[in-house]
């Protein structure tokens, strides 16, 4: 069993054989298995698999965690999951990450109670982080560069002023 599934589901339920394999799974999945997560990628548009699969992958493995990797093209596929595994009993956290998530963090939040958090700007710390204490039952939603829930409202809580590895300005959405 992995304790994280990072997923990229195929953009609105078609079978794209041409699709290109997304790498920054791949960098994700190497920050979190570094930290000592067991992790597996499932990227469904790569290789040309629909909602249906998605689902059933994450149901059965039943992962702590659930990343999925969203862009305007996926966006309804990807809330289409999580909602129906919510449906279905999934308790593992499910957060959202890449460009249309990040800029869109307060809508999704509003609207997609089966959504628990999302990761802004580039992802790797953050959804290490998020991984750690989700793990560890630890409270999450103070990590930097994520947009959670809170009694009051959607909370972005802001950025880093540098990437911790490399020292770098950190990127994160507005």
């Amino acid at each position: 069993m992995s304790d994280v599934y990072l997923v990229n589901c195929a953009p609105d339920a078609t079978v794209n054989r041409m699709a290109v394999e997304h790498l920054g799974l791949g960098y994700m999945a190497a920050v979190l298995a570094e930290r000592g997560a067991t992790v597996r990628i499932f990227d469904a548009s790569f290789h040309g698999l629909g909602r249906k699969a998605v689902f059933d992958t994450l149901l059965a493995a039943r992962p702590r965690v659930a990343g999925f990797t969203v862009y305007y093209s996926n966006i309804a596929e990807t809330l289409a999951v999580a909602t129906a595994l919510r449906e279905e009993g999934f308790a593992g956290h499910i957060s959202l990450g890449g460009h249309h998530a990040a800029f869109n963090a307060e809508e999704i939040l509003a609207d997609w109670p089966a959504v628990d958090s999302i990761v802004l700007g580039e992802g790797e710390e953050p959804l290490a982080d998020l991984t750690r204490d989700v793990l560890a039952g630890r409270d999450w939603r103070g990590i930097p560069s994520l947009a959670c829930r809170m009694p009051g409202g959607v909370i972005r809580n802001p950025c880093p002023a540098a990437d911790r590895r490399s020292g770098r300005a950190a990127v994160c959405a507005p």
